[in-house]
C-alpha cells in the first residue's frame, strides 16, 4: 500500500509540474504575441513631429479615453488601438502640458 501510495503521489507532483511549465510556456507565448503586435502598432513615425523612435519611446494616445489599454491577446491590442494617435514621448508629454495646464499664460512653442 505504501509503494502505491508513493506513485500516485509522485503522478501528482509531476502533474502538477507539468502544469506550471505549460502555463509559463504559453503565458510566454501570449506575451510575445502582444508585444509584437505593441511594436508593429507603434512602429510608424509620430504624428505630430513626423520623426521616428523605436517603439519603447512611442505613446498611443487614445482621444476621449481614460483609462489604459489591458488587452492582452494581439488582436484586441490592435482593436483597442485602431483609432490611437501615435506620438512620441515628447510631443505626448507637449500635449499634455497643454491641456493640463493650459490655464498658464506662456505657450511651449
Amino acid at each position: 500500500m505504501g509503494a502505491r501510495k508513493a506513485l500516485k503521489e509522485s503522478l501528482t507532483e509531476r502533474l502538477r509540474r507539468y502544469s506550471r511549465e505549460y502555463a509559463k510556456r504559453t503565458y510566454r507565448k501570449r506575451r510575445e504575441a502582444a508585444v509584437q503586435a505593441l511594436a508593429e502598432i507603434k512602429g510608424v513615425p509620430c504624428e505630430d513631429c513626423g520623426k521616428s523612435f523605436p517603439p519603447c519611446a512611442m505613446d498611443a494616445l487614445l482621444p476621449g479615453r481614460k483609462y489604459r489599454v489591458t488587452a492582452q491577446s494581439p488582436d484586441a491590442i490592435r482593436r483597442d488601438l485602431a483609432d490611437a494617435e501615435i506620438v512620441c514621448a515628447n510631443c505626448g508629454r507637449e500635449r499634455a502640458y497643454r491641456t493640463k495646464w493650459s490655464l498658464y499664460k506662456h505657450e511651449i512653442k
